[in-house]
Order: structure tokens, then sequence, then C-alpha cells
């Protein structure tokens, strides 16, 4: 397709994120063919939310995924506690036991027939998910991909909408036409800017979850060899996953577990007393061979 051809597709989606992503399975579940764009080439590579709650458990299980999502995430019997430490590998302050995935589905299990919850919330980080939601897309028949593209404009004549999109690293332009544009590319988003939508309501203003946050996630290669060896919580294999905190003043740290560690970053140099990955067990620190 070159600048001056115009594709035609009933509804076009800007932004990849798990909105325009499911958007996109729904419009593909009633046989709506949709053409999605998102900026980056892929889906994000660092952690951000890390929970699936229970209602959007249950639009996984309406596309028939809710089982493959179940796979994403901590092994089934590892506890999905929240811990605050004073540092990694420091001293623990305070535990929120949760169940581990398996023990939810036992519990589901249990429950009477009547029990309004058929898909309990799933602890897997949200780019663990969108990486699978955007391999699960490339099967499906009526859904374009435009990841790396940036719509650059829009104009609504009444009868549908014509953008123009730029592909970010050969500079290749192209020119679609929808019945309908629907904006999924945030807060910040150019969608929402260009049609003039304001916020409305007061911001979230607090020094912890309601300010600057930064999520940071480790590898530790010799972790389950020196650290967990014969203990339960060797399960959690050689990362501590998706430790969140937020930034100062506030000084808590929250170790959220989630998934694999895709990216490595080496931890600070520390001597602890005892090693806690997230939502494991404490055990006994063995020298680094």
């Amino acid at each position: 397709m070159t600048g001056t051809d115009v594709s035609r597709i009933p509804v076009a989606i800007v932004g990849g994120g798990p909105v325009g992503l499911m958007l996109a399975l729904f419009l593909d579940l009633h046989g709506v063919r949709s053409v999605l764009f998102n900026t980056e080439e892929t889906t994000r590579w660092h952690p951000k939310g890390s929970t699936q709650n229970a209602r959007t458990m249950e639009h996984y299980r309406r596309l028939g995924i809710s089982g493959a999502i179940r796979t994403l995430g901590l092994p089934a019997d590892h506890p999905t506690d929240v811990v605050y430490f004073t540092r990694f590998g420091g001293r623990e302050l305070a535990r929120l036991k949760m169940p581990s995935s398996a023990e939810t589905l036992a519990a589901r299990a249990r429950a009477a027939r009547t029990d309004q919850t058929p898909e309990p919330l799933h602890r897997a980080n949200q780019m663990y998910v969108e990486d699978f939601l955007l391999a699960h897309i490339r099967t499906r028949p009526n859904i374009t991909l435009r990841f790396g593209w940036r719509v650059e404009r829009f104009a609504d004549d009444g009868a549908g909408v014509t953008l123009a999109a730029l592909r970010g690293r050969d500079g290749a332009r192209e020119t679609w036409r929808s019945g309908y544009l629907v904006g999924c590319d945030g807060g910040q988003g150019e969608v929402r800017r260009t049609l003039g939508i304001r916020f409305a309501g007061q911001s979230l203003r607090q020094p912890y979850m309601g300010g600057s946050m930064f999520s940071t996630y480790v590898k530790v290669p010799a972790l389950k060899r020196d650290f967990l060896r014969g203990t339960a919580a060797s399960s959690t294999g050689s990362s501590i996953r998706n430790c969140v905190r937020p930034s100062p003043p506030s000084m808590a740290t929250t170790n959220s577990c989630s998934g694999r560690a895709r990216k490595a970053m080496p931890p600070r140099p520390t001597t602890p007393r005892s090693s806690k990955p997230c939502g494991g067990r404490r055990s006994p620190i063995s020298p680094s061979r």
C-alpha cells in the first residue's frame, strides 16, 4: 500500500495496550474487522499492573483464553503474598498473605453453584498478559496489526473517519478509512487531546499509590542455587519478580510477584541476613559460590 491508497475497514483502534488488544479481540469474536495501531513495535517489556481481577478474567473467559492466562505468572503452588522489606534480602516489615493460584482455584471448585465469581482474580504481570494477547491476535482472521505505526492525524466527516499513519522505522505512510475510530491510547493520548475531551473531577494526591511510581525487576542467577536450596520457596526459580515501590518520600517497599523476569538488572550489593523472594518463605543464606 502506498501513501495515496486508502484501505477501508469498519473499526480503527489507536493504542495497543490491554484495552485496545481486548477491543480488537471482542470485535473479532463478533466477526467485525478492525485495524490496531500502536506506536511501539511490540508490547511493553517492563512491569506494570500485576493483577487480573475477576471481571477481567471473565472477559478472558468469554474469549476462551482464561485458562491460558492462568498459566502466566508464578508457579501454581506459589503464594501470592505482598511483602514489605527494608531492602532486597533485608528485614521483613509486614506480609499480606494471599493464596496461590492453585488454592484459589480449589476454593472456587468448593464454592456453591450460586457463587458469583466463576473466574477469581489471577496474579500475572501486565507485560506478560499483553505479550500473550498480541500473540493470540496474530492468529485471528479479522484483526490487522499496525504495531510500530503512529496515527499522525484523523478527520471525521460525519460518514466516517479518515486517518493518516506513519511507520516509525522507515517512514512508510498509509491512509485508512473506517466507520469508527476508537482511542485506546490512554489519558495522555493524541485521540483524546485532538477531540478536546477534558478530564473531570479531582486527581488523587497522597503519599502512597497517588503520585509517581516506578517498578524494578531484577534477575539473580544464583538465587535458587545458593539461597533457596531445600526450601519450598525454591519453586520460584532464579528471579525476584516485579518488585514495585513508590518513589520518595515514602520509604515503604511493596513486592508484588507476578511473572517471569525478562530484562536483567544488577542487584545492589548487600550483605543481608536472610533471603526472601516476593511471596516466598524465609530461608537462611548460604555463602555465594
